[in-house]
């Protein structure tokens, strides 16, 4: 089994990860968009066991990432939060802040929720939410996280606050983007953000970009959303 997972971080996801890095409009196609509505729910059972040889590395590169930040964020958004891994670290670390953790499987919200009844943690607020079009308005949270997801740059960039960060953190394939730093850059600052920081343990990654300024309309469009 394990030479099976390798098999499949270091032969399938590598490539795969470096196509979307350089198409990121294709996560938004529609046999993309399926795959993603399914798989989470069918992972939704084995997903734990599946973090629990990258939790130390995700635990301490969250610790790394709220020591970095000047500010301590009072208010985060954790999307595709799964069983809630990240979420969970970050209402340890940060007690005074509120979380939202957002999935659109209600399989693995059920299960962060458990998780969070168990550890009486009670500054996380559990929603079923699309990472393409999260319901939040515009620069609102001080803090965006995304672990082992597909990143929908243009909906995480949105909304963070000015000033605010947004940390995508991968368990696998950290060399896929520590060799693709300029293509990070350039993404990331076509949305008004820019990369100020790398974190790379056990082959885990965690990148960090600061919003700039508040972005114009061109950048992100109006549209309806919810308080």
């Amino acid at each position: 089994m394990h030479s099976s997972l390798v098999v499949i971080k270091h032969v399938v996801l590598k490539p795969v990860i470096r196509f979307f890095l350089r198409h990121p409009e294709k996560m938004h196609s529609r046999w993309f968009i399926w795959v993603m509505r399914i798989f989470p729910d069918r992972m939704s059972e084995r997903y734990d066991h599946a973090l629990a040889i990258s939790r130390e590395a995700l635990q301490a590169g969250m610790h790394e990432l709220i020591t970095y930040m000047p500010q301590k964020p009072n208010l985060i958004l954790d999307v595709c939060t799964g069983t809630g891994a990240v979420a969970l670290i970050l209402a340890h670390e940060l007690p005074q802040a509120v979380i939202h953790g957002v999935d659109i499987s209600l399989r693995m919200l059920d299960k962060a929720r458990k998780k969070a009844e168990s550890n009486q943690v009670t500054n996380i607020v559990w929603q079923r939410e699309d990472a393409q079009k999260l319901s939040y308005r515009d620069n609102s949270f001080d803090l965006v996280v995304t672990a082992n997801a597909p990143v929908y740059i243009d909906e995480l960039a949105r909304v963070v606050r000015e000033r605010g960060n947004l940390c995508i953190w991968f368990s696998f394939s950290a060399e896929v983007f520590t060799e693709s730093v300029e293509e990070m850059r350039t993404l990331l600052a076509s949305y008004q953000m820019k990369l100020v920081r790398i974190m790379v343990r056990d082959n885990q990654v965690g990148l960090v970009a600061e919003k700039l300024s508040i972005p114009n309309s061109d950048v992100y469009p109006e549209r309806d959303s919810n308080a």
